[in-house]
């Protein structure tokens, strides 16, 4: 446990590297919750200016703020630094990867000094292979990187092809990374097992939700968006990226069996082409009682979670799932609605807590109970287990193992 009244009184700053834009970044409430402990300064993904047809929205966004960094009102600052290159194209380029480190060294540090961080203890944060060349980039007195999926293989297969060559660079690049980082956070037990073969610093922190946003589902004064109130009950609503991950057969079995079921789906279609064009998908979604309300702002979820009868999580059993801890778990718990799931390793955490089915039959068969159920005790332990797995749970088990860190080694 922290304790050290001496550290209570350092600042503290993390600089936070984030892989996506801050805006839709769907874990962001997981490391926004450590500004209880710690200054954050957001490092927002770069520019790339070889490539900024990729990304318009950044340049735009850069100018807009006069390249300068900026603070918020909750006190979280942000920059977005001017590069050649993405971090996905500096994945593939490596020489771009060196040059726009120097660039990506030079703008933080004078961006350190115009805030007046100089003296901080500095914390950086990163969480994407890509993001490689970023370790040892500052002078910091503790690395942390946090896996959140297996990066290994793609969603959808079943298993790492250690033959590919990208699989084979993706391995050489993490092995960089945990051989540097002085704190690893893993998502799930399985990251963490084979993460902590490489750093024994490696500590198991499931991914969580921002319950209070969530549990404004359960609000009386939380409006039911139109569209939905114009779908059919029983309303079966999933809420998350839709891709190969996704079991389109089973979803397709359920409403087979049950024509006077409707399906919602909420969130970005983002699956590679061969998902999104195949004929299995497209006539799964023109299905009648299928009802894809598109990408919503995260605002806006729990006024959608709000209208769903029942939460899926219709995963298919393939080694990302094996590895994979969605947020969504504690985003649906957080509402008390029931939950019919796929067995994957972290929903079975949550076995007294949602319908976990072992194929397409019980899933159907559950479905039907969950839609009987009405059990005022089974909705509030659902609740008190999303608040129990809150952020700010999750940011103080993760700030007691910085505090030691840095009570040791500084």
């Amino acid at each position: 446990m922290y304790k050290s009244s001496k550290l209570n009184k350092d600042k503290k700053i993390m600089v936070v590297y984030s892989p996506f834009e801050w805006v839709n970044y769907c874990r962001r409430p997981h490391i926004l919750a450590l500004k209880l402990y710690l200054d954050l300064l957001i490092i927002e993904p770069p520019v790339g200016l070889l490539f900024c047809w990729l990304h318009p929205d950044r340049i735009i966004n850069y100018l807009k703020h006069n390249r300068k960094p900026r603070v918020e009102a909750d006190g979280v600052m942000f920059y977005r630094p001017l590069t050649l290159g993405t971090y996905g194209t500096n994945f593939k380029f490596p020489f771009l990867a060196k040059i726009d480190r120097i660039l990506v060294k030079s703008q933080i540090n004078k961006v350190i000094k115009k805030l007046n961080l100089t003296e901080y203890i500095k914390i950086t944060y990163i969480n994407k292979v890509q993001q490689y060349y970023l370790m040892n980039l500052l002078e910091c007195n503790c690395q942390i990187y946090e896996v959140t999926d297996e990066y290994l293989v793609q969603p959808g297969e079943s298993k790492v092809d250690i033959a590919k060559s990208q699989t084979r660079k993706i391995k050489h690049a993490e092995a960089t990374i945990l051989s540097q980082a002085n704190i690893v956070f893993a998502s799930s037990a399985n990251l963490c097992e084979s993460r902590k073969l490489l750093n024994n610093n490696t500590y198991y922190i499931p991914n969580t939700a921002d319950f209070h946003h969530f549990n404004k589902s359960t609000y009386p004064a939380t409006i039911v968006p139109t569209e939905v109130l114009k779908i059919a009950k029983p309303r079966l609503g999933y809420i998350g990226n839709i891709n190969e991950l996704i079991d389109i057969e089973l979803l397709d079995e359920i409403l087979n069996q049950n024509n006077n079921y409707s399906i919602i789906l909420i969130g970005n279609i983002n699956g590679k082409k061969k998902f999104k064009n195949s004929l299995q998908f497209t006539k799964f979604l023109a299905r009648p009682n299928v009802h894809y309300l598109g990408y919503k702002d995260y605002s806006k979820l729990p006024d959608y979670l709000k209208g769903i009868d029942i939460c899926l999580l219709p995963f298919k059993n393939c080694e990302w799932m094996q590895n994979s801890f969605p947020n969504k778990i504690f985003q649906y718990m957080a509402s008390g609605k029931p939950i019919v799931s796929t067995d994957f390793p972290a929903i079975r955490s949550a076995a007294k807590f949602a319908y976990i089915a072992s194929d397409k039959c019980q899933f159907i068969e559950y479905l039907k109970e969950a839609l009987r159920e009405y059990d005022p005790i089974k909705i509030q332990n659902r609740i008190n287990y999303a608040k129990a797995n809150s952020t700010e749970a999750r940011a103080k088990i993760k700030f007691d193992i910085i505090s030691d860190y840095l009570l040791k080694n500084n």
